[in-house]
């Protein structure tokens, strides 16, 4: 496969501007006569404050996974890093069937075989509206930065700006700067709407310099036509330093999203049958390293966390002694969600990340687009079936053992915060002995 070519714009560039400016910002009934002035929401993020709100992270994240349809990224550089503000977005748009279009450069194989594949594993790639392309040149670079989504009520908010889809773009390890638009602060929808075509257009073939991909197959492909790079280099957009002299100011991203999303091989299932013989009810899970002292259930609060309560927010050494993950290098869950009878009712992959208090999160998929409870805390129960890979089920105040398992944690817990116990099956079985996890 050979990479397309550039040609330079020959295009003659319009001696005469508008002569009417435009005024951003809240009108205050003043405008000059011959001033067209329009009230809009327009936000320039300026990564040189080092403020979070000026990070394009910082938005991401401010928005509610499920009212989002459609994700639509264009970005000139690209590692799985990039996507920890994404991911509650992207989880949902999993479980709902929304859409995802990407499309990632590759400019001199700076994007890698394994964020690649990483990132096809997390769309759910192949499913039907996800769609993924990389675009190459021999003679230059494919350098757009564009963010869309497209929510559920039909309003757009976009980002377009200079942060590529990397840790220290996302999340402004870089000085970044660029514009959010959105239509539900009276941005033009005409304007949110080019920008989603903008990236729509790469897609449908005829376009020498764009590889659609959907597999690992189509992945490897790429790295063997030289598109796609196998190993990442010494130096690579983003966070690596190039001034060389006299020593210069170090730069730290602002917003805590970029701990890297890398998959690591969790232990194979055979389906839902073999998991739930596997820990029949009151039984110890198998022994494992992160398990030597047999407490292989582990019951735990969850915080509501703003709107989007959907989240396991655990402590390092919670991540480590149970979840049998090294958060530090990124990790990936196995999680069996099990119904009221103890069978598995689906299988997920849970990616896990740094969250803003510190702690490490990973996305509980059943609870999604359910509201946190009035009153009482929702509590989830997790069973070890080996290192990574976990049964679980979330127990809202009302629920049959709610209360039980309540009374559990009151009993055993003694610090503050979340309560949070690992236990042994035995333990459990006193206070619930038919729990179904």
């Amino acid at each position: 496969m050979i990479a397309s070519k550039l040609r330079p714009i020959r295009s003659t560039i319009p001696t005469v501007f508008p002569t009417t400016p435009l005024v951003l910002g809240p009108c205050r009934g003043d405008c000059r006569p011959g001033i067209h002035c329009r009230a809009i929401g327009m936000h320039f993020l300026d990564g040189a404050t080092r403020a979070p709100s000026d990070s394009l992270g910082y938005w991401i994240d401010k928005q509610v996974p499920h009212e989002v349809s459609h994700l639509r990224i264009m970005s000139g550089y690209f590692a799985i890093s990039g996507l920890g503000a994404f991911q509650d977005i992207i989880d949902a748009l999993n479980v709902g069937g929304g859409s995802i279009s990407a499309v990632l450069g590759a400019n001199d194989k700076e994007t890698i075989e394994s964020d690649l594949t990483d990132y096809l594993d997390l769309v759910q790639s192949p499913r039907a509206g996800v769609r993924t392309a990389i675009a190459s040149y021999s003679n230059g670079l494919f350098h757009p930065k564009v963010y869309h989504l497209t929510r559920t009520d039909g309003s757009e908010l976009a980002y377009v700006g200079s942060a590529n889809l990397t840790d220290f773009g996302v999340n402004s390890g870089n000085i970044e700067a660029g514009i959010i638009l959105d239509t539900r602060d009276k941005d033009e929808s005409s304007i949110l709407s080019r920008i989603a075509a903008s990236v729509d257009t790469w897609f449908g073939g005829g376009n020498p310099a764009v590889s659609e991909i959907n597999s690992h197959a189509d992945v490897s492909a790429l790295v063997s036509s030289g598109i796609v790079g196998k190993k990442r280099k010494a130096k690579s957009n983003g966070g690596a330093g190039t001034s060389t002299g006299t020593k210069k100011p170090g730069l730290a991203p602002v917003v805590p999203f970029g701990e890297k999303l890398k998959k690591s091989s969790p232990t194979p299932t055979t389906g839902g049958s073999s998991a739930t013989s596997s820990t029949s009810k009151g039984s110890a899970a198998a022994p494992t390293s992160v398990a030597a002292s047999g407490q292989e259930v582990l019951v735990s609060q969850i915080p509501k966390g703003g709107v989007r309560w959907n989240q396991g927010n655990f402590s390092l050494e919670i991540m480590e002694s149970f979840f049998g993950i090294d958060p530090s290098i990124g990790g990936t869950l196995t999680l069996h969600e099990i119904d009221t009878a103890g069978n598995v009712q689906k299988t997920e992959s849970a990616h896990v990340f740094q969250s803003k208090s510190h702690n490490y999160r990973f996305a509980l998929r059943s609870v999604n687009g359910r509201s946190y409870p009035t009153s009482g805390r929702p509590i989830a129960v997790f069973r070890r079936l080996a290192a990574t890979e976990h049964r679980y089920r979330v127990f809202v105040p009302g629920d049959a053992g709610h209360s039980a398992l309540e009374a559990f944690l009151n009993a055993h817990y003694t610090g503050r915060g979340m309560k949070r116990v690992a236990t042994t099956s035995s333990s459990l079985a006193t206070v619930w002995a038919s729990c179904p996890v």
